[in-house]
Protein backbone atom coordinates (compact mmCIF):
# COMPACT_ATOMS: atom_id res chain seq x y z
CA UNK A 1 0.00 0.00 0.00
CA UNK A 2 2.86 2.34 0.74
CA UNK A 3 4.56 1.92 -2.57
CA UNK A 4 0.64 3.28 -3.91
CA UNK A 5 0.54 5.99 -2.02
CA UNK A 6 3.86 7.43 -2.99
CA UNK A 7 2.81 6.27 -6.87
CA UNK A 8 -0.12 8.70 -6.23
CA UNK A 9 2.56 11.62 -5.68
CA UNK A 10 3.41 10.90 -9.33
CA UNK A 11 0.33 10.64 -11.21
CA UNK A 12 -1.02 13.77 -12.30
CA UNK A 13 -3.91 12.24 -14.51
CA UNK A 14 -7.43 11.40 -13.89
CA UNK A 15 -7.08 7.86 -15.24
CA UNK A 16 -3.33 7.21 -13.06
CA UNK A 17 -5.28 8.48 -9.75
CA UNK A 18 -8.46 6.25 -10.61
CA UNK A 19 -6.32 3.14 -10.99
CA UNK A 20 -4.05 4.23 -7.75
CA UNK A 21 -7.68 3.93 -6.03
CA UNK A 22 -8.37 0.79 -7.23
CA UNK A 23 -5.12 -0.42 -6.09
CA UNK A 24 -6.09 0.70 -2.80
CA UNK A 25 -9.40 -0.65 -2.38
CA UNK A 26 -7.86 -4.05 -3.71
CA UNK A 27 -5.11 -4.11 -1.07
CA UNK A 28 -8.01 -3.09 1.27
CA UNK A 29 -9.45 -6.02 0.01
CA UNK A 30 -6.93 -8.38 0.36
CA UNK A 31 -5.50 -6.90 3.98
CA UNK A 32 -9.31 -6.88 5.77
CA UNK A 33 -10.21 -10.03 5.94
CA UNK A 34 -6.97 -11.21 6.55
CA UNK A 35 -6.79 -9.20 9.65
CA UNK A 36 -10.16 -10.26 10.67
CA UNK A 37 -9.37 -13.93 10.87
CA UNK A 38 -5.94 -13.17 12.58
CA UNK A 39 -7.85 -11.46 14.86
CA UNK A 40 -10.24 -14.75 15.70
CA UNK A 41 -7.46 -16.68 15.92
CA UNK A 42 -5.61 -14.49 18.76
CA UNK A 43 -8.88 -14.37 20.78
CA UNK A 44 -9.63 -16.84 23.48
CA UNK A 45 -12.77 -18.18 21.97
CA UNK A 46 -14.99 -16.71 25.07
CA UNK A 47 -14.20 -13.15 24.06
CA UNK A 48 -14.11 -13.71 20.58
CA UNK A 49 -17.00 -11.18 19.83
CA UNK A 50 -15.61 -8.55 22.31
CA UNK A 51 -12.23 -8.75 20.43
CA UNK A 52 -13.30 -8.70 16.58
CA UNK A 53 -15.88 -5.82 17.90
CA UNK A 54 -13.02 -3.85 19.39
CA UNK A 55 -11.08 -4.20 16.19
CA UNK A 56 -14.20 -2.93 14.12
CA UNK A 57 -14.23 -0.21 16.39
CA UNK A 58 -10.92 0.82 15.81
CA UNK A 59 -11.21 0.23 12.30
CA UNK A 60 -14.07 1.98 11.70
CA UNK A 61 -12.90 5.10 13.92
CA UNK A 62 -9.53 5.05 12.04
CA UNK A 63 -11.51 5.39 8.32
CA UNK A 64 -13.89 8.28 9.67
CA UNK A 65 -11.44 9.91 11.32
CA UNK A 66 -8.41 9.55 8.81
CA UNK A 67 -9.66 11.16 5.67
CA UNK A 68 -10.81 14.50 8.08
CA UNK A 69 -6.91 14.59 9.69
CA UNK A 70 -5.69 13.64 5.85
CA UNK A 71 -7.67 16.86 4.51
CA UNK A 72 -6.56 19.21 7.46
CA UNK A 73 -2.93 18.28 6.24
CA UNK A 74 -4.05 18.86 2.83
CA UNK A 75 -5.43 22.16 3.24
CA UNK A 76 -2.86 23.86 5.19
CA UNK A 77 0.42 21.74 3.32
CA UNK A 78 -1.17 20.75 0.33
CA UNK A 79 -2.22 17.47 -0.59
CA UNK A 80 1.42 16.32 -1.73
CA UNK A 81 2.26 16.37 1.44
CA UNK A 82 -0.77 14.83 2.92
CA UNK A 83 0.19 11.94 0.68
CA UNK A 84 3.80 11.89 2.25
CA UNK A 85 2.27 11.83 5.26
CA UNK A 86 -0.11 9.26 5.25
CA UNK A 87 3.08 7.41 3.54
CA UNK A 88 4.84 7.68 6.46
CA UNK A 89 2.24 6.46 8.65
CA UNK A 90 1.97 3.41 6.82
CA UNK A 91 5.65 2.92 6.80
CA UNK A 92 6.12 4.03 10.13
CA UNK A 93 3.19 0.74 11.28
CA UNK A 94 5.33 -2.04 9.70
CA UNK A 95 7.29 -2.59 12.86
CA UNK A 96 4.43 -1.77 15.28
CA UNK A 97 2.82 -4.75 13.35
CA UNK A 98 6.14 -6.49 13.04
CA UNK A 99 6.38 -6.95 16.86
CA UNK A 100 3.06 -6.55 17.88
CA UNK A 101 2.25 -10.32 17.38
CA UNK A 102 4.92 -12.15 19.12
CA UNK A 103 3.19 -12.47 22.15
CA UNK A 104 -0.30 -11.61 21.22
CA UNK A 105 -1.38 -15.59 22.46
CA UNK A 106 -0.52 -15.11 25.73
CA UNK A 107 -2.04 -11.52 26.27
CA UNK A 108 -5.78 -11.18 28.28
CA UNK A 109 -8.04 -9.30 26.10
CA UNK A 110 -10.44 -7.01 28.85
CA UNK A 111 -13.73 -8.05 29.16
CA UNK A 112 -16.94 -6.55 29.52
CA UNK A 113 -18.16 -7.35 32.96
CA UNK A 114 -21.81 -6.24 34.34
Amino acid sequence: MIPVLLLILLNRSFIGLLADSCLIGAFIGIIYPQTIAYVSKRAPSQNLGFAIGAYETIFGVGFAVGPILSGFVAQIAGPDFALLVLAVVAFSAIPVVAFSGRDAATREVPTLKS
